[in-house]
């Protein structure tokens, strides 16, 4: 008699330890799936703020391109109208009493 109540015991509790092993199998399966799931969005994630990034590097890269053109415009306007106004000290020192001739606008 005891021995037949302690196998049921026994049985009993082997259910119980397998039951609770299936679970955790369960578990440890639905965690591997949402690693999955995570690893494949930081992967999407890292590309996309690559892109970004890269994106974002080139339009700077045209801007300061962008800049540095006006600039040099702004550089070749200012030689342009130095050398006009030099050259209208010129025309209006060297014959006293003639009008200095109007300069063309500069075009921006």
């Amino acid at each position: 008699m005891r021995l037949k109540r302690f196998r049921l015991l026994c049985t009993k509790k082997k259910r119980k330890v397998e039951e609770k092993a299936h679970k955790l199998a369960d578990m440890v399966k639905a965690r591997d799936a949402k690693l999955k799931e995570l690893l494949a969005k930081n992967g999407t994630l890292e590309k996309n703020i690559s892109t970004m990034y890269n994106t974002a590097k080139r339009q700077i890269d045209h801007q300061r391109s962008l800049l540095d053109q006006q600039q040099i415009r702004i550089q070749q306007l200012e030689q342009q109208l130095n050398n006009n106004s030099s050259s209208n000290n010129k025309n209006s020192s060297s014959t006293p009493g003639q009008q200095p001739e109007e300069q063309p606008a500069l075009e921006a």
